[in-house]
C-alpha cells in the first residue's frame, strides 16, 4: 500500500512538470543530457524512434538533434 502512495505521489510529480514545461521542452533537455554523456546522434535519434510520442514530436526532437552543436 505505501508503494502505491510512493507511486501516486510520482505521478503526479511528473504530471504537473509535464504541465508546467510541456512534452517538448522536457524531451529537449533528455537530449541535451544524451549529448552531455557522450551519445552520437545516431543513438540519439535511435532513442527518439523507441518513444511513444507523436509524429509530429518525434520528427521536432529529430530536427533538433541535427541542428545540435
Amino acid at each position: 500500500m505505501a508503494g502505491g502512495i510512493c507511486i501516486l505521489g510520482i505521478s503526479g510529480l511528473a504530471a504537473q512538470a509535464i504541465s508546467k514545461y510541456g512534452f517538448d521542452a522536457i524531451f529537449s533537455g533528455v537530449i541535451k543530457e544524451l549529448y552531455k554523456r557522450g551519445e552520437s546522434k545516431e543513438t540519439i535519434i535511435k532513442k527518439i524512434e523507441s518513444y511513444k510520442i507523436s509524429k509530429e514530436l518525434m520528427l521536432k526532437l529529430k530536427e533538433k538533434v541535427e541542428n545540435f552543436e
